[in-house]
């Protein structure tokens, strides 16, 4: 008779792992400073959507409505044509939580790398600043944010009520910080058991 041996039983990763990060292994978890340690606007987008994965969706189960929108990049001719044939238009912001907060409707957010801050328009090509005018005329909060941790802050802000739209700006901007808001309940604070 012949011994079949089950297989092993494989462990369920509960963030995202991008194996594309330098150094690290298939199945391991990868922090938003280490995918965000390219320095690419690309390297910071990925970077929030891990800290949505690991700690964001801890503070606001909503977070799973956050969403990119695949504007930018490198494309080529026949994908650039395509993408603009389904709807596609320049300016759009990187993302969108369709979550509605007092007078807004949702949250848009542009993302810039930091160090883009003092360059003119923050960094934005006019038709971004034109599409922030006109969500922000329809209703909506709309945020530039200069790396992924202040694009968390944005979230958190906007969610608590405490993101102030500008009188006659475009958007909020928020400058590069170095680090994420720390997602804490009442009970760890005090030590308390779970």
């Amino acid at each position: 008779m012949v011994e079949v041996k089950p297989k092993p039983k494989r462990r369920r990763v509960v963030a995202s792992v991008d194996a594309s990060v330098v150094g690290t292994k298939m199945g391991m978890l990868i922090t938003p400073e280490q995918i965000a340690k390219s320095g690419t606007e690309h390297g910071h987008q990925a970077a929030i959507f891990q800290w949505v994965a690991i700690e964001g969706r801890k503070w606001n189960e909503l977070l799973v409505l956050l969403f990119a929108i695949p504007n930018g990049g490198e494309r080529s001719q026949s994908v650039a044509a395509s993408l603009k044939a389904e709807g596609v238009r320049p300016g759009v912001p990187d993302m969108c939580w369709p979550v509605p907060v007092g007078v807004h409707h949702g949250l848009w957010i542009e993302l810039k790398r930091p160090g883009l801050e003092g360059r003119m328009l923050g960094g934005r090509s006019d038709k971004q600043r034109d599409w922030h005018v006109g969500l922000r005329k329809q209703g909506y909060a709309v945020a530039t944010a200069y790396g992924w941790q202040a694009a968390c802050w944005v979230l958190k802000l906007y969610y608590d009520g405490q993101l102030e739209m500008p009188d006659g700006g475009d958007c909020f901007f928020a400058p590069a910080t170095d680090h994420p808001p720390v997602v804490r309940f009442a009970d760890e604070e005090l030590g308390l058991p779970g």
